[in-house]
């Protein structure tokens, strides 16, 4: 993986709208959600991108992730990222960690695999699909 890849993911991170994060994803960008998450989905374009993280995002009355850290595995990068949010029909709240598996496309984000389970994670970014 390129320095400049691993730049772009954490610029697109530290970004305040997801809007505007999502400008910078390949326009064939996919989303595989973990099916761990009620309702997970594939979303394929990035319209679609959108529309998948918006879905979620709808679920919470409010919600917040950080990236805690970013790392370069070769072919992908991992970036693992806290969450934490208050549900919105059961006032529950969420605080976890997941991990974020990136493959690049014509240098630009293409696709991102969100997995709970953190060897799953370095497994996939490791070895590939």
């Amino acid at each position: 993986m390129e320095e400049k890849e691993v730049e772009l993911l954490r610029e697109m991170y530290g970004r305040r709208s997801f809007r505007e994060f999502a400008t910078s994803l390949h326009p064939d960008a996919e989303m595989h959600q973990a099916r761990e998450i009620p309702d997970a989905d594939d979303y394929y374009g990035r319209e679609e991108f959108v529309r998948g993280t918006r879905r979620w995002l709808e679920e919470w009355d409010e919600f917040r992730y950080r990236p805690e850290e970013v790392i370069d595995c070769g072919e992908r990068v991992l970036v693992r990222v806290r969450l934490w949010g208050r549900a919105r029909a059961s006032g529950l709240t969420l605080d976890e960690t997941i991990f974020h598996v990136w493959t690049f496309r014509d240098g630009m984000p293409w696709r991102c695999d969100v997995i709970w389970n953190e060897d799953e994670a370095r497994a996939l970014a490791r070895l590939g699909e």
